[in-house]
């Protein structure tokens, strides 16, 4: 390999030296470049880095000095040019400072960030106030809660099934000792008597400024969900809310009389959405889960949909019922769990063991 490219080396010296001819070049190629016996590659002299420091700082002696022009620029002008470079970088830097503090603070360590919420100024109390007294105006005393309906709905912008918890947050936070807290609603036939209980325009007022003003409709339909002193859905926030809808929906009327399957309904719908909601997997949902998913808009569409089984996100009773037999059918002691020995039969025994430990 050496010698090969000794030769190289030969030829193409040969020829960047200007030889006559390409005959030249190959027969002088055929004689050794170096004669043998002579050491013509010497290494470099090692020296010390004080050596290397030295000549670094040493000005060369072939450098010559720079001629200084007959019309040479005054040493003011110098100084002007000099103090104008200064002021240009002082100018781009206050620039550069006054484009930073522009930026908005974005994060503050251990506090909320609203900026995925998108308010309204149409929410203002301000300019909803006229339309809301206008809904209060027939009841001084106060909107009985069988009527309060229509404010849930068209006021505050959520399911009108939401309207019972509603107006227990209302009078339990910002109601009046005399005002009055509704009973919760059971499964079954009871619970559907009117309860007395109102809500008055004062305390209606104060929830707006806390809990609707500031909030777009998603975090409104969160907070009325969550309990007001905790940060996350649990599964048993979700047990008023779907009373409600079993008593008032007419896609579930036939449920009536079956308190049993109101039940497993409930039950069923709460798992359905923390399974496709819940996508940490913690066992509480947050609002992020909730912006990113589309319970608010399933729950506005089961509220204003009759047929119970066109709303296949969550509230289907036809989903259910597949659901639910096919549990029954593997629940071979009918004790409402599934154990690991009644899960392996699942689909002909088509689950491995490690999906079913899992």
């Amino acid at each position: 390999m050496c010698s090969i490219l000794l030769e190289a080396a030969a030829l193409y010296g040969t020829e960047l030296e200007g030889g006559d001819s390409g005959e030249q070049a190959r027969s002088s190629s055929s004689q050794p470049l170096f004669p043998r016996g002579v050491n013509t590659f010497k290494s470099p002299k090692k020296r010390t880095q004080a050596e290397m420091l030295s000549s670094q700082n040493r000005t060369p002696e072939s450098t010559p000095p720079k001629e200084v022009p007959a019309t040479a620029t005054p040493a003011s002008a110098v100084v002007s040019e000099a103090g104008s470079d200064s002021a240009d970088e002082d100018h781009s830097a206050k620039g550069r400072r006054a484009n930073f503090d522009k930026i908005p603070v974005f994060y503050i360590p251990g506090k909320k960030n609203n900026h995925l919420r998108i308010t309204s100024d149409e929410d203002l109390l301000s300019k909803r106030l006229p339309e809301i007294e206008a809904f209060f105006k027939p009841f001084p005393a106060g909107i009985p809660i069988e009527k309060f309906v229509h404010v849930t709905k068209r006021l505050c912008g959520i399911p009108s099934f939401f309207n019972l918890p509603l107006c227990r947050r209302i009078n339990e936070r910002f109601g009046d000792a005399d005002a009055g807290i509704p009973p919760p609603r059971t499964i079954g036939r009871s619970g559907r008597h009117p309860s007395g209980v109102k809500i008055k325009l004062k305390a209606f007022l104060k929830f707006w400024q806390a809990e609707v003003e500031p909030y777009d409709r998603v975090e409104r339909f969160f907070r009325v969900i969550k309990r007001h002193d905790a940060e996350y859905i649990y599964k048993d926030d979700f047990i008023p809310f779907l009373q409600e809808l079993l008593h008032f929906h007419p896609g579930l009327d036939f449920l009536e009389a079956h308190e049993e399957f109101q039940r497993k309904y409930a039950l069923t719908v709460i798992t359905r959405i923390f399974y496709t909601v819940n996508t940490s997997r913690s066992g509480k949902l947050s609002l992020r889960e909730v912006r990113g998913s589309n319970l608010f808009n399933a729950c506005m569409h089961v509220d204003e949909e009759t047929d119970i089984n066109r709303v296949v996100e969550y509230f289907s009773y036809e989903h259910f019922y597949v659901l639910y037999c096919k549990f029954f059918e593997l629940d071979m002691d009918k004790d409402s769990k599934l154990t690991k020995a009644d899960l392996v039969k699942y689909g002909e025994h088509s689950l491995s063991d490690a999906i079913v430990d899992r």
